[in-house]
């Protein structure tokens, strides 16, 4: 009832919404009357991702207090003071022990797929997210760097399709940055199987990934403290065979959450 309150509802909207509700249900209600034009489609059955546990996510969201400049530890990255809450967000600042997992996925910085980012600990507790649309892949590996070694040189999974072969070559030949997500492919020249660095998402990982993702998810397994990333989970759907977010919307949250859950589940690559 608060949440419809803080949307605007009158104590006669309210009434009226409970007397509907308990004459059908409240998924026909959702259907009939929704509140916003996301809980119509989400009451459809076409979102991969709950649409009740989405909803009890964002009614506590409000708990969760971003970190400011003031609160900032010294060894901050000065890189990275002008994009604290302009694209980056911080929940919990890095802890002396705790291992960190980031997912990382890029887009190409000309306003239209963002490049966003996810870290987790340990407890898959979300402790911060970047996301930008305008920032260049060479850019934004530096982004990732300095976000990694500040989360005490996290363990990156950064998808490799696209823009992000950009981000992987700069962060392992450039920054050489390590501790990255590898796989095992077999090699027909060496005749043997080699690690490659990166995440690639194909008809195999990727219903991995977000399969995962719903298990923790709907089963409490994990803290989601983003209200960008929640919204992302509202349009996230399974049409024509292919799990993506419906058209107009943006998965680039939900694609970076699912790589770092993904670092969390392979933590032996954790160094």
């Amino acid at each position: 009832m608060k949440l419809l309150i803080k949307k605007g509802a009158t104590l006669e909207q309210i009434v009226w919404r409970r007397l509907k509700i308990a004459n059908t249900s409240e998924h026909a209600f959702k259907q009939e009357f929704p509140s916003e034009p996301l809980e119509a489609f989400v009451s459809t059955g076409c979102n991969i991702f709950d649409a009740q546990t989405i909803h009890d996510n964002l009614i506590s969201i409000d708990n969760f207090k971003t970190i400011t400049r003031e609160m900032l530890p010294k060894d901050f990255p000065a890189t990275l003071k002008t994009w604290l809450n302009n694209g980056l967000t911080i929940w919990n600042l890095p802890k002396l022990g705790t291992r960190y997992y980031i997912g990382v996925d890029t887009g190409e910085g000309i306003g239209e797929d963002y490049s966003a980012l996810e870290v987790l600990n340990a407890n898959c507790e979300q402790c911060a997210e970047f996301k930008s649309n305008k920032i260049k892949p060479y850019a934004y590996s530096r982004i990732v760097r300095d976000i990694g070694i500040f989360y005490k040189s996290a363990n990156l999974v950064v998808e490799k399709q696209s823009a992000g072969h950009t981000v992987v070559d700069k962060l392992f030949n450039e920054f050489h940055y390590r501790n990255m997500y590898s796989y095992m492919e077999y090699d027909a020249r060496s005749q043997c199987l080699l690690p490659k660095v990166g995440w690639m998402t194909n008809q195999k990982s990727k219903p991995m990934l977000i399969n995962d993702f719903v298990e923790m998810f709907e089963t409490n397994q994990m803290i989601v403290k983003s209200k960008d990333l929640l919204q992302e989970l509202k349009v996230y759907e399974f049409s024509d065979g292919k799990m993506n977010a419906i058209r107009g919307s943006h998965d680039d949250l939900v694609m970076a959450m699912g790589m770092a859950i993904q670092g969390i589940k392979c933590g032996i690559n954790y160094r």
